[in-house]
């Protein structure tokens, strides 16, 4: 990301080739790199703010950006971080807050596992009698984010997520989680001698639904089965 480039490597870590540019654009804080059954590499281009396409060499195939939808909110901006492609081409992408699928021909399919809002009863009330002026000066509550996702052989998509509880997501083709809700990890002291939650950075998944997921702050992979059990 810092260097704006894509490297690809063999098994034992020997450099093949560098890609810096798609097209006649330099690449701008690459952020997600996807490479497909075809042999197709899907660039997240996040400053670009764009989804581009490639061959093994380098060679430009396509390119997708913000899709035409009245579904997608005017203040999100097509920013894409993490992606990972289908079988049948659909293309699964972290944009921002979202979590979207969008196809090959740059159409919009629709928003994918996102987040509830949990209620609050102090945000309903301040909706019903505080003024406008008040209103603007409140933070506006979101969904938590997503870090970085993996689709399992079984077809679903597991997903980590910045959260208090919940952080491992198992989600089928509906958008259903279906992994059991609870909290996963454990708390640790940072370099400053404070606590802090776990903050799950990547995920994998292998053929029997084991998964293992990256935590950044205790620098450990933690393993789970299909129960949610450590």
């Amino acid at each position: 990301t810092g260097n704006n480039r894509i490297l690809r490597m063999d098994a034992r870590g020997q450099l093949l080739a560098t890609y810096t540019v798609a097209g006649d654009k330099a690449f701008s804080s690459p952020k997600g790199v996807f490479v497909d059954k075809n042999g197709y590499i899907y660039v997240a281009d996040t400053n670009n703010k764009r989804i581009v396409k490639l061959t093994d060499s380098g060679e430009l195939v396509a390119t997708i950006v913000r899709p035409e939808s009245d579904l997608i909110s005017e203040d999100i901006s097509f920013e894409p971080t993490k992606l990972m492609v289908c079988n049948n081409g659909l293309i699964y992408v972290i944009v921002g807050k979202e979590f979207m699928s969008i196809t090959q021909d740059n159409e919009f399919m629709g928003y994918f596992g996102s987040e509830k809002i949990p209620f609050s009863l102090s945000n309903m009330l301040v909706n019903l009698f505080a003024s406008d002026i008040q209103k603007q000066k409140l933070t506006k509550v979101q969904p938590s984010s997503y870090n970085n996702f993996a689709l399992g052989a079984d077809g679903l998509v597991y997903a980590v997520a910045n959260k208090s509880t919940g952080q491992i997501k198992k989600i089928t083709s509906v958008g259903e989680n279906i992994y059991e809700e609870k909290f996963y990890g454990e708390y640790v002291y940072n370099q400053s001698n404070v606590l802090v939650p776990p903050n799950y950075a990547d995920v994998a998944v292998d053929q029997n639904g084991i998964i293992f997921v990256c935590e950044s702050n205790s620098r450990k992979i933690y393993q789970y089965d299909r129960k949610g059990n450590s």
